[in-house]
């Protein structure tokens, strides 16, 4: 059998007969198994989310907020901050892709989240992250709340409050912590 074979692009025979070939090998490779031929239920759409994280740690998939999105009516997308003023209260949630807590900050820390439609940030001021120590720390998706602060058409939300986002399964997605 042979493997590969090259094809003149202006030899019009030798191309023909190569298509001649995929057109009978085609007709003659069997049959892919269908869902309808196993005896497993397909994924959900958060068991195929969770597979793919076990597996890789990403997913090419769907984005898991994009999941639930809909039940957090109140949650500001990333791509939408910028239509609200300064100072205004508002909430965002995402997966965590970075935690900072640099030396020189005093104690303060900087979490990037990532939803569906871009990142949003949020600085957290010392006392709030000793407040909310262990949850910032260990949770993998977080809600934040906080005033909008945008200077210079840089966005960020100065942190009050911090929650974990449940999800109907645990996904072992890993952020980019540096302390």
């Amino acid at each position: 059998m042979q493997v590969e074979r090259f094809i003149d692009p202006d030899d019009l025979f030798s191309y023909a007969e190569w298509k001649q070939q995929q057109e009978e090998l085609a007709q003659t490779q069997v049959q892919i198994r269908t869902t309808e031929d196993t005896p497993l239920d397909p994924m959900n759409a958060f068991e195929r989310l969770q597979s793919d994280f076990a597996g890789t740690g990403m997913t090419t998939g769907p984005h898991p907020m994009g999941l639930i999105r809909a039940d957090l009516p109140h949650v500001i997308p990333a791509n939408a901050l910028d239509r609200y003023p300064h100072g205004k209260t508002v909430t965002i949630a995402g997966q965590v892709i970075c935690r900072q807590r640099p030396g020189t900050a005093s104690g303060h820390v900087f979490i990037s989240l990532e939803d569906e439609t871009g990142i949003s940030n949020a600085f957290v001021p010392s006392p709030t992250f000793e407040l909310y120590r262990l949850t910032i720390t260990q949770e993998r998706f977080l809600q934040i709340t906080g005033k909008l602060q945008n200077v210079d058409n840089v966005i960020s939300i100065y942190t009050h409050r911090v929650k974990a986002l449940p999800f109907q399964a645990k996904f072992q997605s890993r952020s980019h912590d540096f302390h």
